[in-house]
């Protein structure tokens, strides 16, 4: 069976709605769900074994389990105990009254829409922080908060819950990562809660470009290891979308924002020393988080993330006068070697 995420303009409720339809869809069968990227939607794919919602229900509800230690993220603009409390209870109350006729909503592309009921709030999708802007007579523009149908925002909830790694940089700034599955491999959605894991072990905090991009090393570090099982995992990524939210006074808002593309890493795991090229990497990050190695560490992310001529000439340029100085150890000859076929002329 397949079912569908039409994509909107706002990346992270996209991914976190697709990632959260396909838990509850993998809590509903004991087989393989998968999470694909079809250019204007996201596919959900199962293998087609007969749902057992009545007795799969506990593990379903436990997806909204209000003591998962990530609501505090998913809730992080959201004042009060008491709101935090009963934003929990509805989101339960919701998945026990709409599950039964969940997947119905969402089994073609075009979906009926309910009436909008349910806040969209910033940790959710960074954008809806200043709304929908509309014209008001004599008054110009202002925003209008975002509200999205009842099923939408519990799989929405669902997806932020178990699929985005949210970090801190520098002071007071937290900076979400959701990885973009591509369209030959896709995700299997049982190991979403894994590798969110793998992206919390990024330790580079110079930036928030650093952070991802080492959060990216650690992830494939574990991928690579993992394509080499007896039961290997096939996962393909295009790219991160990430966002970073400040607080400033009583309010977060939206700092920071985009894509980080994962082009680099991809072929890396086809590599027979992949392995070795990505402890280097993990190597040159951990180094250059020393104070006074900040300029290596930003190099490093702007070449793995657009690695054309110009970032690496930067790169190369910086990285020498490191070594040079002693800083950073230079790499094995087969490492650099395999990197250069990377660079592009563009």
């Amino acid at each position: 069976m397949s079912y569908y995420i039409l994509k909107t303009d706002m990346p992270m409720y996209d991914l976190e709605r697709a990632y959260g339809l396909g838990l509850i869809i993998n809590a509903l069968t004991s087989g393989t769900t998968k999470v694909f990227n079809r250019g204007l939607y996201y596919e959900i794919k199962d293998n087609g074994l007969d749902y057992q919602i009545e007795r799969k229900k506990g593990e379903i509800l436990s997806l909204v389990d209000k003591n998962l230690e990530a609501w505090e993220q998913v809730l992080l603009t959201t004042r009060g105990e008491d709101r935090k409390r009963k934003k929990k209870e509805k989101a339960l109350e919701i998945l026990k009254r709409k599950v039964e006729n969940m997947l119905k909503y969402y089994d073609t592309i075009s979906q009926f829409k309910e009436e909008p009921k349910e806040l969209l709030t910033a940790p959710l999708e960074l954008s809806a922080i200043k709304g929908i802007r509309e014209e008001v007579k004599n008054r110009g523009y202002q925003g209008k908060q975002i509200k999205i149908a009842e099923e939408d925002w519990v799989t929405t909830i669902i997806g932020a819950l178990h699929c985005v790694t949210w970090q801190y940089v520098g002071k007071g700034e937290r900076v979400a990562i959701i990885p973009v599955p591509d369209e030959k491999n896709g995700v299997d959605v049982s190991h979403l809660r894994s590798i969110k894991e793998f992206l919390k072990m990024g330790s580079n905090r110079v930036s928030t470009i650093t952070l991802i991009a080492h959060s990216a090393v650690k992830l494939y570090q574990e991928l690579w290891q993992r394509r080499r099982t007896i039961n290997p995992w096939m996962d393909g990524f295009t790219c991160f979308v990430y966002g970073s939210l400040e607080k400033t006074g009583n309010q977060h808002k939206a700092k920071s924002g985009g894509y980080f593309s994962l082009e680099i890493f991809e072929k890396l795991l086809e590599v027979d020393n992949g392995d070795a090229i990505l402890e280097h990497f993990d190597y040159i990050f951990r180094m250059s988080a020393r104070p006074g190695e900040e300029e290596l560490a930003i190099n490093f992310a702007d070449f793995l993330l657009k690695p054309n001529i110009e970032n690496y000439s930067k790169l190369l340029n910086v990285y020498l006068k490191n070594v040079l100085k002693r800083r950073i150890k230079s790499p094995k000859e087969a490492v650099w070697e395999e990197i250069m076929k990377y660079v592009k002329e563009d």
